[in-house]
């Protein structure tokens, strides 16, 4: 537990698994309202978004209803292309979400951990659990931008390769 307000809270949560049908997240007040009206009802107020980071509509309705969110934001990055990109975003999210009581954590990635990859030339890391090579720079510039915020590397499996979840241990 911890403490919300001065009393005890015990979060009860569940997953979102981006289960939309179409390709990008709706940019829908109702459909928001409706979902997490739904994940309300049945006693959740905690959701992890799994591999995937929604739009600001999900955060704000996720506020009104009370409800603590642990979104995974854009991290994975295999090359120095890919990680100016996704780096770039990550940033650009943390303070897009700086004002939303909403956020309980950040994470850069789904599952996995560990060394990175011995890849061939132009080759593509694979799943699962593929390490990610960027975690403690990207960890460096959300606390240089928000030291409060609470990040983590990982939010599924954080014992691969036998190495544990350093950003998360740093946390607590």
């Amino acid at each position: 537990y911890f403490l919300l307000n001065g009393k005890r809270h015990f979060l009860v949560g569940t997953g979102d698994d981006f289960g939309y049908p179409t390709e990008a997240p709706p940019q829908n007040l109702s459909v928001y309202r409706a979902r997490l009206g739904a994940m309300k009802a049945y006693g959740f107020d905690f959701v992890r978004l799994h591999s995937h980071f929604e739009s600001k509509m999900y955060f704000d309705v996720a506020a009104e209803l009370g409800f603590f969110i642990s979104p995974a934001l854009p991290g994975t990055a295999w090359s120095a292309d890919c990680k100016e990109i996704a780096l770039r975003t990550w940033k650009w999210w943390i303070n897009e979400l700086r004002n939303c009581p909403s956020v309980m954590d950040v994470n850069m990635k789904n599952e996995g951990y560990g060394e990175p990859p011995k890849l061939a030339p132009g080759e593509l890391g694979g799943w699962p659990g593929a390490p990610f090579v960027y975690r403690d720079e990207f960890y460096a510039v959300a606390k240089q931008m928000r030291p409060e915020l609470h990040v983590i590397a990982t939010d599924g499996c954080c014992w691969s390769s036998g190495q544990r979840n350093k950003a998360a241990v740093q946390e607590t």
